[in-house]
């Protein structure tokens, strides 16, 4: 499933998300964006406005079965092909390891589509852009493609943070896509998202470093949110 959070809105604010599992993340943003492609958003335009809603109110949405299970497997496919192409294949400052030398602990490639015909062909695809475009009511284009790992024994928690911290772009308006590789809950590493946080103004508590002060609930507290609505978002893969 994808789960689609607001990391801008007009009024320059944010929303606040930790995680995740194993990943591929998109950052759409509001600016022309337009390819066919096989994969389609097949809502109709009941559920889109429902989508829509739900995504004003809370400030993220999960979708359910964006991929076929058959399609998931092609994704996993193309992943396990870039990462045995590791590091010839991608520019160093694309990589990124828990452990620097040991490939068994890659957590993250950034701007995946621009490694490969396939990724550049899923970050073309329709179905992601008219999903983005419904939720933002604005025509999109694709910022960035990355693709998250949380290998068991080597990863730490992602610390509560803003991307739009770190994105800096004008007009502050954007959406983030996940789309779950694996299962993912609470247990094995799910994304986390403060509901409507979308309206806070941008947090200074911003971690550099792993801190016992940037541990999830200390950051909660110093950030004086409600731990009720701090969520975790399970989902299956696809």
């Amino acid at each position: 499933g994808f789960i689609c959070d607001r990391r801008f809105t007009r009024s320059n604010r944010q929303g606040v998300l930790v995680g995740p599992c194993t990943f591929l993340c998109g950052h759409m943003c509001d600016m022309a964006h337009s390819t066919p492609s096989t994969f389609r958003f097949n809502r109709d335009a009941v559920e889109r406005l429902r989508l829509r809603s739900a995504f004003e109110e809370d400030g993220f949405v999960r979708v359910e079965s964006i991929l076929s299970p058959e399609q998931v497997v092609e994704v996993q496919d193309a992943i396990t092909d870039i990462r045995k192409r590791l590091p010839l294949d991608v520019p160093k400052e694309h990589q990124y390891y828990d452990v620097p030398g040991n490939p068994e602990s890659l957590k993250q490639i950034q701007q995946l589509h621009t490694h490969g015909e396939f990724f550049s062909d899923l970050a073309a695809n329709h179905a992601l852009g008219s999903l983005a475009e419904a939720l933002l009511g604005e025509p999109v284009v694709l910022k960035n493609m990355q693709y998250f790992n949380k290998p068991p024994g080597t990863s730490k928690a992602t610390p509560v943070h803003q991307d739009g911290y770190y994105f800096m772009i004008e007009p502050q308006a954007a959406v983030t896509m996940w789309l779950a590789l694996d299962n993912a809950n609470a247990d094995n590493g799910c994304l986390f998202y403060v509901k409507v946080s979308c309206m806070r103004d941008t947090n200074p508590f911003h971690c550099e470093a792993p801190t016992a002060a940037c541990e999830t609930p200390n950051l909660i507290r110093r950030m004086n949110i409600p731990m009720q609505i701090f969520l975790s978002l399970p989902c299956c893969r696809g």
